[in-house]
């Protein structure tokens, strides 16, 4: 390729890196920054995080339904999953309620997740009166606009009034669950104690897109924050934020990084998908504490304290996984952040503040697909 040619092309793609939006819910709405300005995408009030396409164009989320967000009632409320488009700003709903339901009643739908091509979105879902067992899992076609629901023959905590979330890896779906290492215990007696070594362990369940359970796989300890999907070199993991141990999810061993006595600089990183080698970030146990460190040439070039680093939302359920995240990087690799008093962003060299939160929650942000590493 010539010179001058490729010279146009990196300058292109560093033009398209700069105008893609910095996405964030503050509030349940969401928000972007693009070149110093802020503009509002929505106004709801009562949208979940925003989960990013790996081409960076869409978001989808959870949002509470119509009805069910003007309405008081105890437990969380029915859901619809939508997708905004961000170069349109158009946002488009892909599931509804039944016609009978009623504002408290309904189907619960879980932060959906992408294919790792970006065709389909897999969510989990129960109605709000479900007393199942099993997670049900839908997938939705992108291209046909429809949606699969199938049962599964993975366990769900019993008694438990939400919709599980859900990771789409390479290995296939995972899905959170107590594991039966005697069969039976856990339909038997769901009140037992649970734990490692126990007849029921705390684990998650590996799922194909038909709903058919690959693997099984047991925590040793839960993980540090509720788990997210780890990069080492061609296989993914299921990690937390200490990164002390990474499970394995396509059938290799689970590996134990740092001892437990150690655990206070951990190897994993979060870096921009297609700036891996730009500025990213490091999670540090220290004192109990989780800190974020920004890196940068090698260096750390801030510290913060992030141990709020998952987002967690009042009305769109967040506890089994890290789908929502405090911190992110754009796509050439220039790092966005909360902290307690406003959202940040650090280029390496100038921290700024973009934003005055002025005592407004922030339930998510994305700028453009990024991934947890272990070198």
């Amino acid at each position: 390729m010539p010179t001058r040619l490729l010279s146009l092309l990196v300058l292109l793609l560093l033009s398209a890196a700069r105008a893609t939006p910095l996405v964030v819910n503050i509030d349940g709405d969401f928000w972007a920054w693009t070149a110093g300005t802020w503009s509002r995408l929505t106004s709801w009030g009562h949208n979940g995080p925003p989960i990013l396409s790996p081409d960076g164009r869409t978001v989808a989320y959870a949002s509470v339904a119509a009805g069910a967000a003007e309405t008081f009632h105890t437990g969380w409320s029915p859901t619809n999953i939508w997708t905004l488009d961000l170069a349109s700003r158009k946002a488009a709903r892909l599931t509804a309620q039944p016609t009978t339901s009623t504002p408290a009643e309904g189907f619960i739908r879980s932060t959906p997740a992408w294919s790792p091509d970006g065709q389909f979105l897999a969510w989990t879902q129960k109605s709000t009166s479900s007393t199942a067992t099993t997670h049900t899992v839908a997938l939705y076609s992108l291209a046909s606009g429809t949606t699969r629901v199938t049962p599964t023959n993975a366990l769900d905590y019993v008694g438990v009034p939400v919709a599980a979330g859900v990771l789409w890896s390479p290995a296939g779906l995972v899905v959170p669950g107590p594991i039966e290492r005697v069969p039976g215990a856990y339909r038997q007696d769901s009140a037992q104690a649970i734990g490692s070594g126990r007849d029921v362990e705390v684990g998650a369940y590996v799922l194909d897109t038909s709903g058919r359970v690959r693997r099984r796989v047991s925590f040793t300890s839960s993980p540090n924050g509720a788990g997210h999907l780890v990069r080492k070199g061609g296989a993914v993991y299921l990690a937390g934020f200490d990164g002390a141990t990474l499970y394995g999810l396509d059938g290799r061993a689970d590996l134990r990084l740092v001892p437990r006595r150690e655990a206070t600089s951990v190897p994993e990183r979060l870096v921009a998908a297609r700036a891996p080698n730009a500025l990213s970030i490091r999670f540090v146990v220290r004192e109990k504490e989780l800190r974020c460190q920004l890196l940068g040439g090698g260096r750390v070039v801030r510290e913060w304290s992030c141990q709020n680093v998952r987002a967690l939302g009042h009305e769109i359920y967040g506890e089994d996984f890290d789908t929502a995240l405090t911190v992110t990087l754009s796509p050439d690799g220039t790092a966005a952040y909360v902290r307690a008093d406003g959202v940040y962003v650090h280029d390496g060299r100038t921290e700024r503040r973009i934003l005055d939160l002025r005592g407004r929650g922030v339930y998510g942000l994305v700028w453009g697909p990024v991934e947890f590493r272990v070198p």
